[in-house]
């Protein structure tokens, strides 16, 4: 949610991506810089990845831009780009 909150800020991110801020903001009532209001996402997030349902349809929205901005920069991580683990 940082990094999301980085490109808002900057002034990068597309109309969706501002929308779907905004709705995070307001879940956590304006608390989204701090470890509460990102708990409070964090769990909700959570919820929703496990079950597919989010508090709100604004919320799932948002929830599904998050997950499929996840998607695509995980799927694009290749095996052997992984450091190596120590035994």
């Amino acid at each position: 949610m940082n990094e999301i909150s980085k490109v808002v800020k900057a002034g990068k991110a597309s109309d969706q991506l501002k929308r779907d801020y905004d709705t995070l903001v307001e879940f956590t009532e304006g608390k989204i810089d701090t470890v509460e209001g990102q708990e409070k996402l964090a769990r909700a997030f959570e919820a929703y990845l496990r079950e597919g349902k989010a508090p709100t349809s604004r919320l799932a929205t948002a929830f599904n831009t998050v997950a499929d901005l996840l998607r695509r920069i995980y799927s694009g991580i290749q095996p052997d780009a992984r450091p190596a683990r120590s035994a």
